[in-house]
Formats: C-alpha cells, structure tokens, sequence
C-alpha cells in the first residue's frame, strides 16, 4: 500500500464537508475538533479547515501540513470507508507533532464522545 496522500483521499468540495459536519459524530480535544463520519466504500478520505482566525498563512498551512502528515501515516489503522474533517484550533500553533498524533488517535477510537 502506498504511503502517499492520493487526490482520491481528499475531500475538496464545498458539500461533501458540510455533510461531515452536519451529520458526523464530532470528537474534540485541545488542539482540534475532528468530524468522523462513516461512508460508502473502503476508501478513507479527509480534509482540513484552518480558518483564519486560527493564524497567519504560515501557521494554517503548518497545521494543514501536521494534521495530514498524521493522517497518511496512520490511515491504515482507520476504519474502511471513514470520512474525517478536522477543525484546527489555536493552542496547537506551539503543540509537539507527537502531541497532536496521539490526540488525532485518540478521537478515532471508537465510543469516545
């Protein structure tokens, strides 16, 4: 299985995200709040909002970059056909990688509210 972030992995469109967020069950933690919706299919998909309330363009496209750096490397041990939206959050500008990694899998875990 090849460790690259593939297009078909993104989310992209406007409604695709609205339906995640309207409709998926939302998990939230200090540095982000994460949107995890069960889809169709196998393929595991994601997608990142960093508002700019959150920082300047260096700090969101940071995050961005953390945030889905995670996601490939721990996509394999997502459930088949899962939907995730994460919502990023100030406190995680100044956050270790390691940090964010273990709070992004701890929302994943199933029954956590």
């Amino acid at each position: 299985m090849s460790q690259k972030f593939q297009p078909d992995m993104r989310i992209r469109r406007g409604p695709d995200f609205k339906r995640i967020l309207s409709k998926g069950a939302k998990r939230q933690c200090r540095h982000f709040v994460l949107f995890l919706l069960q889809g169709v299919g196998d393929q595991v998909r994601m997608g990142v909002i960093a508002s700019r309330k959150f920082g300047n363009a260096v700090e969101r496209n940071r995050a961005k970059r953390i945030i889905r750096e995670i996601f490939r490397r721990n996509r394999c041990r997502m459930p088949a056909g899962a939907e995730v939206v994460v919502v990023v959050r100030h406190p995680m500008v100044g956050a270790e990688q390691k940090e964010i990694e273990k709070a992004f899998m701890d929302a994943l875990e199933p029954g956590r509210r």
